[in-house]
């Protein structure tokens, strides 16, 4: 069940996970300039991410679709990771766009824009200081892999990042892992 209050911008996991973030979460969301939308910049992609798991902590599968602006899927990808709680597959799911991205043939020539439905975990990327301390190697992973290429990180409703949420719950049951290029 999910209440629907005006100013609340995280989850009740959130809360209980890193207390002192979530006023700083509320600033950030409400400062936050969204610069780059489907369909404005030819010349950035867009890597949805999400990560799910079974249960709070337990099996966890990342997932990610790379598109252009015109919503053009150009990579896909869904991977079992193994056991970790919520925060964590979303950190793995962003290094994993990064990685997936700095390799493949748009890294060079194009910028990229990672959107995520966790915005305790775009808040800890973007301080990082702020982040709680079991996080900081997973945090200082993806910005290493984000360092090498023109990457910016948003925060995006839940609703706004369907299509990867779908993609990672529907491989949870699915032993083999994917990653399929397109164009």
């Amino acid at each position: 069940m999910t209440a629907k209050w005006p100013f609340v911008v995280s989850s009740i996991n959130d809360c209980i996970r890193c207390p002192s973030s979530i006023s700083l979460i509320s600033t950030y969301r409400l400062s936050l300039p969204i610069k780059h939308h489907i369909g404005s910049d030819p010349q950035a992609l867009i890597f949805n991410v999400d990560g799910a798991m079974c249960g709070g902590f337990g099996h966890a599968r990342i997932s990610g679709l790379l598109r252009n602006h015109l919503n053009i899927t150009l990579i896909s990808f869904s991977k079992f990771t193994g056991f970790f709680d919520a925060s964590s597959a979303e950190l793995l799911a962003i290094k994993e766009a990064c990685s997936l991205f700095s390799s493949s043939p748009w890294g060079k020539s194009f910028s990229l824009i990672v959107k995520c439905d966790c915005p305790l975990v775009v808040n800890w990327l973007l301080h990082p200081s702020r982040a709680p301390f079991v996080f900081k190697h997973l945090i200082y992973e993806c910005l290493s892999v984000c360092e090498n290429i023109k990457c910016v990180i948003h925060s995006i409703p839940r609703t706004a990042n369907v299509s990867a949420d779908l993609l990672a719950k529907k491989g949870m049951h699915r032993s083999q892992d994917s990653v399929y290029v397109y164009g």
